[in-house]
């Protein structure tokens, strides 16, 4: 099972946010704990996401279903898979894993087929641990913990030791979880496109008419089209994209402001602000400060 992910035409030389993000750091992989009823619009990134809710529950709708998690279960998110957190509940806390599918151990499928990539896999199998036995999702969770922990501590040889929890994540997903029922329609897909090719380029000066071409419409039928499909035009969507990720940095690292501004596609501080406060109604340093004190 060959990965067919390449529909849409990259622009050479840009790269995705997730992926300058990580560039900064010194490992593929990122955690971080976000708290209360804090919603994601519709997005979708190359890496595999991972929500393990520690306390509450969480309403997400991943490639048009909808999962409640709860408490000690898991919604494993494959690469390129979209997706946005609808809602959750006040007390809620979660523990949230972006990582690379090549940290969990296995190499493209290449032409061989009978050889199952970490992406092939990761699509393959339903990630929602209510569907699980208990017993693999407990497996699994003890390796979450484990992953999360290495993160935190940061011990020598935590990349070794981050490298053998995903890989056993990745295991337990290929011989205990249940088969994945995707059933998309034309129109999915093509929608599937275009957001995969914002994910690959918001980071950059994004612009309508690029993401038309890319997929094949004329700019006047794409920004209709988008704002049917997503329920908000092209430019509120990006807008919103980066101000939902901008919230990210600022409540999970202790990045600068003008950093964030730049992994959040904005070439100054100055443009962040302005827009950040539109969004919040707060500056991005009182986000944090706020984000900080409800903390539990």
């Amino acid at each position: 099972m060959t990965n067919k992910r390449q529909a849409i035409n990259k622009v050479p030389g840009e790269k995705a946010l997730y992926s300058r993000e990580m560039e900064t750091g010194q490992f593929p992989a990122k955690c971080g704990v976000m708290y209360g009823n804090q919603p994601f619009i519709r997005h979708c990134h190359k890496e595999a996401e991972i929500l393990y809710i520690r306390r509450g529950n969480l309403h997400v709708r991943m490639d048009g279903e909808e999962y409640t998690v709860k408490q000690d279960e898991f919604l494993v998110v494959p690469p390129f898979v979209s997706h946005s957190i609808e809602s959750a509940s006040d007390d809620c806390i979660r523990e949230v894993i972006l990582i690379e599918p090549s940290v969990m151990g296995m190499p493209e499928s290449g032409e061989d087929e009978s050889i199952l990539s970490a992406a092939d896999i990761l699509h393959s199998r339903s990630g929602y641990s209510a569907l699980w036995e208990q017993k693999a999702s407990e497996r699994c969770i003890a390796l979450l913990q484990e992953f999360i922990r290495e993160y935190q501590e940061k011990k020598p040889g935590w990349q070794l030791a981050l490298r053998a929890s995903a890989a056993g994540i990745l295991l337990v997903l290929l011989r205990d979880a249940p088969a994945a029922e995707r059933r998309r329609s034309t129109g999915m897909e093509k929608l599937q496109e275009i957001l995969e090719y914002i994910a690959e380029h918001y980071t950059g000066a994004i612009r309508l008419e690029d993401c038309a071409a890319a997929a094949g419409f004329n700019a006047t039928y794409f920004s209709r089209y988008f704002s049917q499909a997503m329920g908000t035009p092209f430019q509120e969507y990006v807008k919103q994209l980066r101000i939902d990720k901008a919230k990210w940095l600022l409540r999970t690292s202790r990045m600068p402001v003008s950093e964030v501004a730049y992994c959040c596609g904005y070439n100054d501080v100055r443009t962040l602000n302005r827009l950040f406060r539109q969004v919040t109604g707060m500056a991005p340093l009182a986000f944090r400060r706020m984000s900080a004190e409800n903390r539990v």
